[in-house]
Parts: structure tokens; sequence; C-alpha cells
């Protein structure tokens, strides 16, 4: 939750991608953009879209347990055309 706020107050666009049941709560601390990840299917895609096509330039991961089964997810955000 957190991280929405310092991203938001370093002039960066939080999208979080994460459960649908956290979507309030991720839009009221400062999300601009909430994926939900059991929903879309292709999230990176998504996010490329949602980000005027460009993608993310940095990605936080606060869900670490998650992070090693993720790592194919994020290397493909960088899928510039």
């Amino acid at each position: 939750m957190y991280a929405n706020l310092i991203t938001r107050a370093m002039g960066m666009r939080p999208i979080v991608v994460d459960a649908g049941s956290k979507k309030k709560l991720c839009m009221d601390v400062g999300a601009e953009e909430f994926v939900d990840f059991q929903e879309v299917k292709d999230v990176p895609e998504k996010i490329k879209e949602i980000a005027d096509g460009i993608g993310a330039h940095g990605v936080l991961v606060t869900a670490y347990q998650s992070y090693k089964g993720q790592s194919s997810m994020l290397l493909s955000l960088d899928r510039r055309s």
C-alpha cells in the first residue's frame, strides 16, 4: 500500500497487479490503475496498454514469495515493438 503513495509522491504512475478482491483498497491508497491477474489473460500486454504503449519502467514486487514464479512475466514487460 505504501508503494502507491511513494510512487505518486515521486510523480510516477502506480499500476497495481493483484487479485480483484484488493482493488478497492489499492485504488483508495493511490493506484492509478488496477489489473486483476485472475481476470486478465495477458497481464504484460494490459500494463503496456495502460502505460501508453510503452510498458513499465520499473517494477516493485512486494510479494517476494511469488517472485520466482513471476519472473517470466516481469521479463516480458519489456516487449517493445
